[in-house]
């Protein structure tokens, strides 16, 4: 008889023991299938069978391993975790009760990879709120109680958006017994974020430091590479916008269109960013044509297949790819502490310091504040298209010149001679 979990101390085993997972090829795909079993507090013993199919026959036994594993995660994730006992909402009620009915009333609307972020938060405050007495927050002490913990958080140099995270969380479950009357006052109201946190990096490459480092790729043969750090600069994707691409996101027949509908985190396949990120971005005439050349030789361009894949056809890992591909080619042209975010930054930099107005500029990035014709209409103004090529002429003008100061030096050496 198979082991029966407790689910009050639950434990997600490897595949091929408890959970039992199984893979089949079934003509072009790779199905999987897994059975969880588990005990309720009242006895009761559970199980579950799912079937689902992973991808096509291509991808290979380890992803498709991986994507069972991921699976089976996610069911525990949902189904399986253990749960406190729930406190009845009278004057013994705690503060992770009322955090619990915050997380359950807002947890339909986060997608898989804000989920993931706010179950740190979620943690952070039980572990440091959870026990106390509901009661005890419509105390004045608890207004220094929570200002002296958010001091101590700014000490350790945490950033601001965790700060304000923790608080604002704080807020709505004390918020949440204020209409269960169990509180009077929501003292965290009154406490703010210190001014002294852990700076923004607000770094950003310089045209000549981004043009080193496209012919940097393009003299060791690196086109892929070469292609990806176009497209992150001119077209102001995020990383997981990028890895993310499939080729039915480009159609040759409106070739200057790059659809933006999904988005790869640490938690897999999602929605992008925010909703006005679902759309299009100009993809310069100059890219176009290096994309047409990846698609010949990339050796899968089927529509659904992605842009840029890992070597078990999977999108890849952003991190991965700053930390093998990014970060060793910029220190070999002399740049340190490269990261992803500074090539959006520059676009948006060199686009307003090149006369690019910031409506413009937020339409090619997809900020919120883009005017709603751009999310509604999908159209990419010619004022866009424009800055966009004046940006991209202005980079391969710095390649040339990059390109040209070799020769020019050999020739004077050879004049010396």
């Amino acid at each position: 008889m198979p082991k029966i979990l407790d689910r009050s101390r639950w434990i997600l085993l490897p595949i091929g023991q408890d959970q039992g997972g199984w893979l089949n090829r079934r003509g072009s795909e790779i199905h999987g299938r897994f059975t969880t079993r588990w005990k309720l507090p009242d006895g009761t013993e559970k199980a579950h069978d799912e079937r689902i199919v992973l991808g096509p026959r291509s991808m290979g036994a380890k992803a498709a391993e991986r994507q069972l594993s991921e699976r089976i995660r996610d069911f525990f994730d949902t189904h399986l975790k253990a749960v406190a006992t729930a406190v009845s909402p009278n004057d013994q009620s705690n503060f992770a009760y009322l955090l619990a009915r915050v997380e359950a009333d807002r947890k339909g609307d986060w997608k898989k990879n804000t989920v993931r972020i706010n179950a740190m938060y979620f943690k952070i405050l039980r572990g440091k709120l959870g026990h106390i007495p509901a009661r005890d927050f419509g105390n004045p002490e608890m207004k220094e109680f929570i200002k002296a913990w958010i001091a101590e958080l700014a000490e350790q140099e945490k950033s601001r958006s965790y700060i304000q995270h923790l608080l604002i969380f704080t807020r709505a479950a004390i918020n949440e017994g204020m209409k269960r009357r169990l509180i009077h006052y929501n003292y965290a109201n009154e406490v703010r974020v210190p001014k002294r946190v852990k700076k923004v990096d607000q770094r950003f490459m310089t045209d000549d430091e981004i043009s080193a480092l496209l012919q940097y790729f393009r003299e060791n043969g690196q086109r892929r590479e070469e292609l990806i750090l176009w497209i992150l600069y001119a077209c102001a994707l995020r990383p997981g916008e990028l890895f993310a691409l499939r080729w039915n996101d480009w159609d040759e027949d409106n070739s200057d269109h790059l659809r933006i509908d999904e988005a790869f985190g640490k938690s897999g396949l999602d929605d992008p960013k925010t909703p006005r990120s679902d759309s299009y971005v100009y993809l310069p005439f100059g890219v176009q044509a290096l994309l047409r050349e990846w698609r010949a030789w990339c050796g899968d361009s089927r529509p659904e297949a992605f842009m840029f894949p890992s070597k078990r056809d999977t999108p890849m890992r952003y991190d991965n790819y700053l930390k093998r591909v990014l970060k060793p080619a910029a220190e070999a042209v002399g740049l340190e502490g490269i990261t992803h975010q500074m090539l959006r930054r520059s676009f948006s930099t060199m686009a307003l310091d090149s006369g690019a107005s910031p409506k413009d500029v937020q339409g090619q990035m997809r900020h919120t504040e883009a005017r709603m014709s751009l999310y509604y209409g999908k159209v990419i103004p010619a004022s866009v298209k424009q800055e966009v090529d004046k940006l991209v002429d202005q980079m391969k003008t710095k390649i040339e010149q990059h390109g040209k100061k070799p020769a020019q030096a050999e020739a004077k050496a050879g004049r010396k001679r």
